[in-house]
C-alpha cells in the first residue's frame, strides 16, 4: 500500500518536472480513465465532478490552459466533457 502511494508521488513529481502542461493534462485524463473509468460502447466514462479550475490545480497548470486543451481534445473527438463526466473516446491519443 505504501509502495503504491510512493510510486504515485514519484510519478506525479516526474510529471511536473519533465512534462509540458498539455502532457500533464493528457496524463491526468488518461490516469483518471484508468483508475475511475467505466468502459461503455462510446468509450471510457469517468464520473468526477471537476471544474477546469479543479483540474488546473491538480495538474499545476493555468485554468485557461486546461480550457484550451479540453477544447482541442473535444474538437479532435478524443473526449467529450461536462462538469459531471469525461467521456474518453480515444485513450491512445492521450498517451
Amino acid at each position: 500500500m505504501i509502495g503504491l502511494r510512493l510510486q504515485k508521488v514519484e510519478s506525479r513529481l516526474a510529471s511536473l518536472i519533465f512534462k509540458s502542461s498539455d502532457q500533464r493534462i493528457h496524463s491526468f485524463i488518461y490516469d483518471a480513465a484508468i483508475e475511475h473509468g467505466k468502459k461503455t460502447e462510446k468509450g471510457v466514462e469517468v464520473y468526477l465532478r471537476l471544474t477546469h479550475e479543479n483540474i488546473s490545480k491538480l495538474t499545476a497548470t493555468a485554468r485557461p490552459t486546461v480550457s484550451a486543451v479540453f477544447s482541442d481534445l473535444e474538437k479532435r473527438n478524443v473526449i467529450e466533457y461536462n462538469r459531471k463526466r469525461i467521456l474518453v473516446k480515444d485513450m491512445n491519443a492521450l498517451k
